[in-house]
């Protein structure tokens, strides 16, 4: 069967359909939540309301892992629930705090809100 191309898909659902998987050398996820720490926790002020009367009024604020060729970079993205636009970000090979001030620097200088804006995040 010489200069045969199968698919991507075609083979990851024949491994699939066969209980074959890759092998993996280390995590394949990256471990990015550690609880054991005393720091409080701030008051959920929006309580899963997320709507937005204007712009920089409520920011969302998270961490992400994205994969790539040469490894995981952490993304650190905030989001302005009016535009719906990213307003600050940030990437690194490694998960720092400075990842998320650094997000958060970017949004502050980019939009300048007056005050009543909240940013809530999961932490």
């Amino acid at each position: 069967m010489q200069g045969i191309r199968v698919a991507r898909k075609t083979v990851a659902k024949l491994m699939k359909d066969q209980d074959i998987r890759p092998l993996c050398k280390g995590r394949r996820f990256p471990r990015t939540t550690d609880s054991r720490h005393n720091f409080g926790i701030a008051p959920n002020l929006l309580r899963r309301n997320f709507k937005a009367s204007e712009p920089d009024r409520i920011w969302l604020a998270d961490v992400s892992h994205v994969p790539t060729d040469e490894g995981w970079l952490s993304l650190a993205a905030v989001k302005d629930t009016a535009t719906m636009e990213i307003v600050g970000w940030s990437m690194s090979e490694r998960l720092k705090g400075s990842l998320a001030v650094d997000a958060m620097r970017m949004a502050l200088q980019n939009r300048r809100p007056t005050s009543g804006l909240i940013c809530h995040s999961d932490r």
